[in-house]
Formats: structure tokens, C-alpha cells, sequence
């Protein structure tokens, strides 16, 4: 015999395949709508992630019912409870965690969702895709589109806009009578970086999501960094919501999987494509950020990725020295951005390096330039 304690859910009603289950002694049962009702009316009040609270300042007018009812609804709930509920809407809403009856108000993730205009109440809530000509932000912009609007209807202009811009198929010639199709990024994998990107971000800041295009890689920036049981050590095998009804009402649209094997699936098909694996860097500590190379750039993206380390562990000195040697005529502002110093932290390593006689300052403070003397010798004496 098996015994299995199920407790209750301090977020009711849960529902499994579009039905809300319940137990009342030995009676098991589909849920009716009022049962439902009452179900939610004990809903817990200390809300436990951001998109379950009240969404202060809005009210049903601010949602688009339409997108709801006909849209979301029917994937969300099964065709036969559906038909037999004749609840007020606000009731709907409530019974998916969408709108907070002692409140009176939608939750977060209503207007998230189903928003006419959720940057009123969230301003960093788009994405924004910018294309470089260049390998950084100085480069020129080919291209530049933000992707606003609810969740729900952003989801499929995105995945529209992977399939048709970034994972574009091209024949490839392999010898004189056969081609191959090849693309620059397997669109499933793209996809799901930034769908996870969507899913887990912090909505309360007010920058959007970046998703750069350069031509050597792709980067996309979510805000909020990991959440909850998620650790640099310990991902991707842990996962942890932040969102998690977002995270459900994208799982009900089919964007999204939530059984934690999305970043495996992304490495899988990064590698088979001739990628390489994403990077993914946890060093912005407020962000999470993922890199992926172009196919036939990998092995060039991963030394840049390599000197970037190295030159990161070197000392404040020597990163300087070699900022120095590709352009002795920088400014104080462009060496502290350069070396991750602030401009008095520069002109104090400047002045260790005058010392040393590792530098000279050639002309006046403006106008001049600094000459590197002795950097073969100085980068020597570090590498032993």
C-alpha cells in the first residue's frame, strides 16, 4: 500500500489539463464554478511573487477582455467546464489568478498578459532588438525594433521575427552538384533563451530586455539575475519562478515547457548546428546574460571570451598598458570604461606607471598623448 499526503495549495484553485480538481472528505470531483469561487475567495493574501500581487492603478478597463475570453481562455480550461461557466469575468479572471477580488483590481500578470498598455504600469516590460554592423555597441545600428505590448500577442510576433530574421535558412555550396541549408542560429534555441528571458525577468525595473544582433554573436539581458533555489553553482539543474504564473500562462500557450530541460535542449542544439555552446554569465549580478556565437565564429568568439578573462585577472597596470598600446590617445573616461576602474582609480594607476617609467606623457594635458616605453618588458615580468 502507498500512502501519498497531498496538502493544500495556498494559491487554489490549481487546476491539471484545464480542470480544477478537489477533495472535500471522501468526495473527489471536478470543481463547479462556485466551488471555484470559493476556492479563490481563500486564496492566501500574503501574495508570494510579484505577478500574483494587485496591480495598483489598474483596473479591468486597462485589459483586453477580448484576448482573454477568446484567446487564452480556451487553452487554458477544457471546452466542457468552459461552456457550462456562466461566472462574471471577473470571476474567470480570478479562478487563473488573474484578478484579485479583495482588491477589486487585476493581478500583475493580467496586465502583463493581456494589458492594452502595460509599459503604462511596467515601462521596461518590451524587448528590444537592435542589430549591429560590428562585434560591439559602437558599431553602426543596421537595425533596431522594439517589440511591445502584451505578453501574449509579443510571444508570437517574436517567434515570427526568430524564424524570419535571425534563424534565416541559406543553401550552402558543398561541392559543385550539392548544396546544404544552413543557418546562422537554430531557431529553436533562440527561441527559448528568450522566451526564459520573458518568462523569468524582473518587471519591476525599467530597462527592457536587450537582444543584440552582432556579427559575431548574439546577446540577449534579461533583469533580475537568478532567482529563488537557482545558483551560478547549481544551474541549469535547479530552477526556481520568479513569475510563476506568467511562467504558466506561457507553458498553457505552448512557448514554454517549465520541466527544466530548456538550457540542455538550447546547448544540444547550439552544438549540433556548429554554435558552440551558449555562454552564460552571472557576473552583471542584477542580470542574466547569454551569448551565443555565430556558426563558423565560435572558435574566435571563445578567444575573445578567453583575452577578456585574462586581461580581467591581470593587474589595473597592465590592463592599462595594453589599452594604452592599441590607442595612446585616450581620454580618462574612455580608460576607466576600458579597464573597469573609475576615472580617479586611472589617474592613480597613471601615475604608478609614470613612476616606473612605463609611460611618458608627450604635450600638454589636453591636446598631448601618453607613449608607452616599456610594455614588452612589463607584460614579461607579469606572464613570469
Amino acid at each position: 500500500m502507498i500512502a501519498v499526503e497531498v496538502l493544500p495549495s495556498d494559491q487554489p484553485p490549481v487546476r491539471y489539463r484545464g480542470r480544477t480538481w478537489i477533495r472535500i472528505g471522501p468526495r473527489r470531483d471536478i470543481a463547479s464554478p462556485a466551488e471555484e469561487t470559493i476556492l479563490a475567495e481563500r486564496k492566501a493574501r500574503n501574495f508570494t511573487t510579484f505577478d500574483a500581487r494587485p496591480c495598483f492603478g489598474a483596473s479591468l478597463d486597462d485589459i483586453d477582455l477580448d484576448l482573454f475570453q477568446h484567446d487564452y481562455l480556451p487553452k487554458a480550461v477544457d471546452t466542457e467546464i468552459l461552456a457550462a461557466d456562466d461566472r462574471p469575468i471577473e470571476r474567470k479572471l480570478e479562478s487563473l489568478r488573474f484578478y484579485n477580488s479583495a482588491y477589486g483590481l487585476p493581478t500583475n500578470a493580467a496586465v502583463l498578459l493581456f494589458g492594452k498598455d502595460p509599459r503604462r504600469f511596467f515601462p521596461g516590460a518590451y524587448v528590444q532588438y537592435v542589430s549591429f554592423d560590428g562585434r560591439d555597441k559602437a558599431a553602426t545600428i543596421q537595425n533596431e525594433h522594439p517589440f511591445k505590448g502584451p505578453i501574449m500577442r509579443m510571444l508570437a510576433q517574436i517567434d515570427l521575427f526568430i524564424e524570419t530574421t535571425i534563424a534565416r535558412k541559406r543553401p550552402v555550396l558543398v561541392t559543385a552538384l550539392r548544396e546544404e541549408t544552413r543557418t546562422d542560429y537554430p531557431k529553436s534555441a533562440i527561441r527559448e533563451l528568450v522566451m526564459n528571458a520573458i518568462m523569468h525577468r524582473d518587471y519591476q525595473g525599467n530597462a527592457p530586455i536587450q537582444f543584440y544582433q552582432y556579427t559575431d554573436r548574439l546577446e540577449i539581458v534579461n533583469h533580475g539575475g537568478l532567482y529563488g533555489r537557482a545558483r551560478p553553482e547549481n544551474f541549469p539543474n535547479v530552477s526556481d519562478y520568479r513569475n510563476p504564473i506568467i511562467a504558466e500562462a506561457m507553458k498553457v500557450l505552448g512557448y514554454v515547457n517549465c520541466y527544466n530541460r530548456g538550457i540542455n535542449m538550447v546547448q544540444r542544439e547550439l552544438e549540433a548546428n556548429g554554435n558552440g555552446k551558449a555562454d552564460f554569465s552571472f557576473r552583471l549580478v542584477t542580470a542574466f546574460e547569454a551569448k551565443v556565437a555565430k556558426t563558423g565564429q565560435q572558435q574566435e568568439f571563445a578567444q575573445v571570451k578567453q583575452d577578456s578573462s585574462m586581461k580581467s585577472s591581470m593587474k589595473s597596470e597592465d590592463r592599462l598598458l595594453l589599452v594604452l598600446k592599441d590607442n595612446q590617445n585616450m581620454s580618462l573616461p574612455q580608460m576607466a570604461e576600458a579597464i573597469g576602474l573609475s576615472v580617479a582609480g586611472v589617474r592613480k594607476v597613471l601615475e604608478k606607471l609614470r613612476a616606473s617609467g612605463h609611460i611618458r606623457r608627450i604635450g600638454p594635458d589636453k591636446g598631448g598623448y601618453w607613449k608607452v616605453m616599456n610594455v614588452e618588458a612589463k607584460q614579461g615580468a607579469t606572464d613570469g
